[in-house]
């Protein structure tokens, strides 16, 4: 029951596979190597070093020199000629011949017998022959290249077929890796040969790699045929892709040149191209709402894509232009496994949604890297620029013309909608600012759907913490806003694409916008509500008191005293409304008339002393400030003449220091009867104290021989104070040495105005 298990039975198959790789290995080192460095060079092989210890050997022959022919160190040694159709190691098949394959197997019965001697002449035109022991071949890199990107691709296809193994689009891309690794082993070895191979063990390798090529593209087919939809029936599609694999035993067991089985096969991969070109067609125009498919076809389109133009870069284009490859080809391998990687990806069903805005971003560079080469090479051989001119010219071109459409470049390709930083603020601030929970999440949802064009949005589970893409992007879990639940979106773009993870951002980012509007907004309504309440507050306490005053007199001279009381709250409430601030002197002289003009109305003497030099008269004075300064006085006057029972009373203003802040100290004394210590608080005289304190000041009452109460304020207003609004000015004092001019002006100001009225005091 365990050998079942998909991880178990992977690792047996990898473990098989190192074995495979190891006696293969094994089998290359086993060929014949006689110490030389060989290159082809037209028809010649050109000896470029000997290793080893016979080295020395060569005589006056100066190295790279031609090797002319190879013979056997035996009594009746035998000679052959060498050109260069008998290096096979390094040509191509198509240029192969059965006398190529029979010179090679002449080589390797002289390498066989454990000696041979080597006849070189070099460019002067000296020969002499250099004897080599043959010994077994050290392994190149490119042989464990070939190797490896065969293993890879077997290790990537045998995952997919043990993690769903009943899908016919897993099983064809484990055949495929397979496939892939029965290729890439002959030619590694082929590439791990010296100079001696063997004309029948060459065309058996090539054989080998001949028919796990076509079974690579006949997989390919099957899987190209089966995934992201299923054109065909399972049974047709694996009937002819089992044909066409199969189709590459009558070639190489029939024909008999390695001539002409290169060209059979050659044909049969370009049938397998061009069956792979329609089969991706019909699944682009079959996957037209299906976003997952989609991206999928999008990814391993751009990878192949890039593969093949590696390829084309790299081997096809520099030969064709006379110069030699840029690369060796046994690294041609390494391009068949970023394709191989991507459909496996898209088969596992990865996360798409990342991956495919990444593929187009690739393809887009590579369009530039294309756009790139073709200008170059229109400035060199069209117009005639020097090279170096050519490559500064054609990158200013090419760079200008894609910073200016890379965004729109990538947004059709991507098929979304972008929107500006400013347009989600505004969206966010539209949601937030509606006036009932119920209509935010109206416009929540109207945002969403304008944003993403989703195919259906329904309702979504509880406890989401942050937005997610589910389904391999289908869908977008959308946490739930401060104003409703969260919500599910499926089938972005009308179903035509992924959700991606920059769409997680952006719902991110709305969220935390909308958010903080909503604190905002809170906030406003919060102070809007204090607002009320301290207007109430203030119609109440002063507006009404004084109006139901008038209503019990009878003297008509108070009752219109009281209206213009009242009045004049109200025009304060007014002001405070309108965001109007007296200056502090005002504040001052109309405190001190109302308090005077009340006092000498009650036959009580009033006595009112300031500093003048300690407080900035000429500053102004907040609505908060003046109208809890003024309704404290006001209360405490009242409380006089109402319960006292006193014949003077002195006020004293003054300012302190309390570490950084300067402080306004009032203070109001009568010689009246005191107050008991029974007697019970009134609401007058808790409001007092509640206006004091909500400015961050402090109420002290005293009694003895009458009454002293001590009112203690900032001259700058606490932030937030009484009714949430922000912070107010600072209220600064003269410095010990004030500007004796603007002391004069403002104190002969001051007087004039409180001294327009006569009364009693100093």
């Amino acid at each position: 029951m365990q050998l079942r298990r998909p991880s178990v039975l992977l690792a047996f198959a990898i473990a098989l596979l190192f074995g495979l790789i190891g006696g293969v290995a094994l089998y290359a080192r086993s060929l014949p190597s006689v110490g030389v460095t060989v290159a082809t060079d037209g028809g010649e092989v050109i000896v470029q070093r000997l290793s080893g210890p016979d080295q020395s050997s060569a005589g006056p022959i100066a190295l790279p020199a031609r090797l002319t022919a190879m013979s056997s160190e035996s009594d009746q040694p035998t000679k052959i000629k060498i050109s260069g159709r008998s290096d096979l190691v390094r040509r191509l098949e198509t240029e192969i011949d059965q006398a190529d394959l029979t010179s090679q197997d002449e080589m390797l019965a002289i390498a066989n017998t454990g000696s041979v001697r080597l006849w070189l002449q070099d460019k002067n035109g000296l020969s002499a022959s250099v004897p080599r022991k043959v010994h077994d071949t050290r392994l190149p890199m490119t042989f464990w290249i070939i190797a490896l990107t065969g293993l890879f691709g077997a290790v990537i296809g045998l995952w997919l077929l043990t993690m769903r193994a009943a899908e016919l689009a897993a099983q064809a891309a484990g055949l495929a890796g397979v496939a892939l690794l029965a290729a890439a082993l002959p030619m590694a070895v082929i590439d791990a040969a010296e100079l001696i191979i063997g004309g029948q063990r060459y065309a058996l390798l090539l054989n080998l790699n001949y028919v796990g090529g076509q079974v690579f593209g006949a997989a390919f087919l099957c899987l190209f045929a089966s995934y992201p939809i299923q054109l065909f029936s399972s049974r047709i599609t694996v009937i002819a892709c089992c044909i066409l694999g199969l189709a590459v035993l009558p070639i190489v067991l029939l024909v008999p040149t390695v001539v002409d089985r290169s060209q059979f096969t050659s044909a049969l991969v370009g049938l397998d191209l061009a069956l792979i070109v329609v089969a991706l067609v019909m699944q682009w125009v079959r996957s037209n709402y299906q976003p997952v498919g989609r991206a999928y076809l999008r990814l391993v389109g751009t990878v192949t894509t890039l593969s093949l133009g590696g390829w084309i870069a790299c081997f096809q284009i520099p030969p064709a232009a006379g110069m030699p490859a840029l690369a060796d080809f046994s690294y041609g391998f390494l391009l068949m496994l970023p394709p191989f990687a991507a459909i496996a990806l898209g088969i596992a069903k990865g996360h798409l949604f990342d991956i495919d805005r990444w593929a187009w971003k690739l393809l887009a560079s590579a369009v530039v890297l294309l756009g790139l080469l073709v200008a170059d090479l229109v400035l060199v051989f069209g117009i005639g620029l020097a090279p170096g001119q050519a490559a500064s010219a054609s990158l200013l071109l090419v760079g200008t013309i894609w910073l200016v459409a890379r965004n729109r470049f990538l947004d059709a390709l991507l098929g979304r909608r972008r929107r500006s930083q400013l347009q989600l603020s505004s969206d966010a601030v539209h949601v937030a600012l509606a006036p009932t929970a119920p209509q935010r999440f109206d416009r929540w949802k109207s945002v969403l759907s304008e944003l993403f064009e989703p195919l259906e949005i329904v309702a979504g589970p509880q406890n989401v913490v942050q937005a997610s893409t589910l389904d391999s992007g289908r869908s977008l879990l959308v946490p739930a806003p401060a104003f409703g639940h969260a919500l599910l979106l499926r089938g972005a773009r009308l179903g035509r694409s992924l959700f991606q993870g920059e769409d997680c951002e952006t719902v991110t980012s709305l969220l935390l916008v909308c958010d903080q509007v909503d604190v905002g907004r809170d906030a406003y309504d919060r102070g809007t509500r204090e607002e009320r309440e301290r207007i109430a507050k203030d119609l109440h306490d002063d507006v009404s008191a004084r109006l139901l005053t008038s209503l019990h007199r009878t003297d008509a001279e108070l009752v219109r005293t009281d209206v213009r009381a009242a009045m004049s709250d109200i025009r304060s409430i007014v002001a405070g409304l309108e965001g109007h601030q007296s200056r502090l002197d005002e504040v001052l002289a109309t405190l001190r008339h109302d308090c005077c003009e009340r006092l000498e109305a009650a036959e009580i003497k009033c006595t009112w002393t300031f500093d003048p030099l300690a407080i900035q008269l000429a500053d102004p004075a907040p609505y908060l400030f003046y109208k809890a300064l003024n309704s404290a006085v006001r209360e405490a006057v009242t409380n006089v003449i109402r319960h006292a029972q006193a014949d003077r009373v002195e006020v004293l203003i003054n300012s302190y220091s309390l570490g950084t802040d300067r402080w306004l100290r009032v203070t109001i004394a009568d010689n009246g009867v005191g107050i008991s210590p029974n007697a019970h608080l009134g609401h007058g005289s808790r409001n007092m104290k509640t206006r004091i304190r909500a400015l961050g000041g402090h109420v002290e009452s005293t009694s003895g021989q009458g009454t002293t109460i001590s009112m203690s304020m900032p001259l700058e207003v606490p932030p937030g104070s009484g009714d949430g609004t922000a912070s107010q000015p600072r209220y600064t004092v003269l410095s010990d040495k004030p500007d004796g001019r603007l002391w004069i002006m403002r104190n002969l100001f001051w007087w004039w105005k409180i001294s327009k009225r006569p009364v009693t005091g100093s």
